[in-house]
């Protein structure tokens, strides 16, 4: 079936905005559902969770950022990544991904 963009934002626990926000920079492709419409999935859940994380204070990573390290991840990668729940863990997997620099920046 698919979720609709505010369920997915209510999954997610962001605003529609937040959802338009990051689909007109290309983090969410939308997959067509049985009735032939454009839905989120689960998968866009955790993605959007994980763009939460990154763009959490202390140290936010900036979209355009991401939007660039996104393209070098396959769908399995960004999966994982959404699963590690430690801002830290993460910081350390980006590096390892050689996405940031050894101190986690950018």
């Amino acid at each position: 079936m698919g979720f609709t963009v505010q369920e997915l934002a209510d999954h997610a626990g962001v605003s529609r905005a937040t959802i338009y926000r990051y689909a007109s920079l290309d983090l969410l492709e939308r997959f067509p559902n049985e009735d032939d419409e454009l839905a989120y999935c689960m998968r866009h859940v955790k993605i959007v969770q994980l763009i939460t994380k990154l763009r959490a204070k202390p140290f936010p990573v900036a979209l355009g950022r991401i939007r660039h390290f996104w393209q070098t991840l396959d769908w399995d990668e960004i999966e994982d990544l959404a699963e590690i729940e430690s801002r830290n863990e993460l910081s350390k997997r980006l590096v390892e991904l050689g996405i940031f620099g050894s101190e986690g920046e950018e």
